[in-house]
């Protein structure tokens, strides 16, 4: 009997999906709050969310790789961890952090983020090609490097989730922790989940900003309504009571820190348990949908006369990141990291930057 092949494929899996399930059937579903609309869909079948038909291969080699080598291992730990069994996050951090780091790229507004940092480079060389060589295009800005067609996409989209898990080994230090929800409000999931936030750098200004390896990163990973995976670096935050890698949330403005990321970080969609959380997700979508946590930036840094009638341009492109105010209760710098930091740092500056 052949293989079948699936069509529709998921940039953010069902068993992630099926943690915010709204009526507890044998085939989960959610609510899905439509964030450039501004509608709410209730009770949309999980298998048919967070997916596009063929997103990244028509013959399946990535989606069964992915499937195999990266949601299976991840949904064995993240399943038991919803079944609150805790023992296995010391021994399965790998496969976590290479799951999250998969799940960061893979998705479509992570294709899009990656284009958009591709972009910010092209876009003031055109500019300068246009200005010394009298073109006469009004708006170089305009003039954006994209794959040209579906299949030159799909194999953008496979490459982004292949390099998420190349570049999970640059992560692995990093230690994790679980936040129990005890609120009347629920943690929500964007189309694109994985949520970063440096809060050591905030006030710096450095175009490394936004670097996975950054010292002080923290990833946000909700597993469920009431379930937060957190990935952060154990020399900057001390989270929760010693020897504890779990805490319990009972302020509201944590979890409202933490949905504030995912309305910020969401391209198009946020999957929800319970429909009460709808007005609250509008609210949340007035006050941050499309304020990126970091956004791409170009600097023209001027031009050099190199002789021959020739000239050298010379450009940067940097990293922003949003300087959030209110800082969460559910992690504390450690005493040597409560100084403001002036400069950047790389957790470890032999690992290179991917």
């Amino acid at each position: 009997m052949a293989d079948q092949t699936t069509k529709n494929q998921h940039y953010v899996p069902q068993f992630l999906l099926g943690g915010f399930d709204s009526i507890g059937a044998v085939k989960p579903k959610v609510h899905i709050f439509d964030v450039e609309r501004n509608v709410v869909r209730q009770n949309q079948t999980v298998k048919e969310v967070f997916s596009q038909n063929y997103f990244y291969d028509k013959n399946n080699e990535i989606e069964n790789f992915l499937s195999l080598n990266i949601e299976g291992p991840a949904s064995d730990i993240i399943n038991r961890i919803r079944n609150n069994d805790f023992s296995i996050l010391g021994n399965g951090g790998t496969e976590l952090i290479k799951f999250m780091c998969c799940q960061n790229t893979r998705t479509v507004e992570g294709r899009e983020d990656a284009l958009n940092f591709m972009n910010a480079y092209f876009e003031p060389i055109f500019s300068d090609l246009n200005k010394l060589n009298d073109l006469g295009i009004t708006d170089p800005g305009s003039f954006k490097v994209r794959p040209s067609d579906k299949d030159s996409m799909r194999y953008f989209n496979a490459v982004q989730a292949l390099k998420g898990v190349i570049y999970s080994k640059g992560m692995e230090d990093l230690d994790f922790h679980i936040l129990i929800n005890k609120t009347n409000e629920e943690f929500v999931l964007s189309d694109h989940a994985i949520t970063r936030y440096n809060w050591l750098y905030r006030g710096v200004n450095d175009p490394r900003i936004g670097s996975m390896l950054a010292k002080g990163v923290q990833l946000f990973l909700p597993l469920s309504d009431k379930i937060c995976l957190c990935a952060y670096d154990s020399k900057v935050y001390k989270y929760g009571q010693r020897s504890s890698n779990i805490s319990e949330l009972k302020e509201k403005g944590d979890v409202y820190w933490l949905n504030q990321l995912q309305m910020r970080n969401a391209r198009s969609f946020i999957a929800f348990k319970s429909i009460y959380m709808a007005s609250y997700l509008k609210k949340l979508r007035a006050s941050f949908y499309g304020k990126k946590v970091y956004s791409r930036k170009s600097l023209h840094l001027g031009q050099e006369d190199i002789g021959e009638d020739k000239l050298k341009t010379t450009h940067m492109v940097y990293t922003e990141q949003v300087k959030l105010r209110e800082k969460p209760t559910f992690f504390k710098l450690l005493k040597k990291s409560r100084r403001p930091a002036l400069s950047f740092e790389e957790r470890d500056p032999d690992v290179p930057e991917p």
